[in-house]
């Protein structure tokens, strides 16, 4: 295990272990199996392709999942403030709402 995440190299078992699902038999009627070979073998292609990437996903699960909270609460904060500034906005230039009232009493 390289770090707090998955096992090295159990991504890339997983991803082969999916390629090589049969398919179902109730499926078959609806999915030409010509072509869920060739997807299978196209996503076979794609694991082997990207192995050396697979392996550290195990590591970028330990900082990704910080860096994802971390963005989030920026982000968050960033709507408060937008929300806080408009507010103020609204009631600065809105004044104490006279002319408002005044319109509505005209009618």
């Amino acid at each position: 295990m390289d770090g707090p995440g998955v096992p090295t190299g159990t991504a890339a078992q997983a991803a082969r272990d999916i390629t090589a699902l049969p398919l179902p038999e109730w499926l078959a009627s609806w999915i030409d199996p010509a072509w869920l070979q060739a997807l299978q073998s196209l996503a076979q292609w794609a694991v082997d392709a990207a192995g050396a990437w697979l392996a550290l996903a195990g590591t970028a699960a330990g900082w990704l999942a910080p860096a994802i909270w971390i963005a989030w609460g920026i982000g968050l904060l960033l709507l408060l403030l937008t929300a806080a500034v408009v507010h103020f906005l609204v009631r600065r230039f809105a004044g104490n709402g006279v002319g408002h009232r005044m319109a509505r009493a005209s009618t």
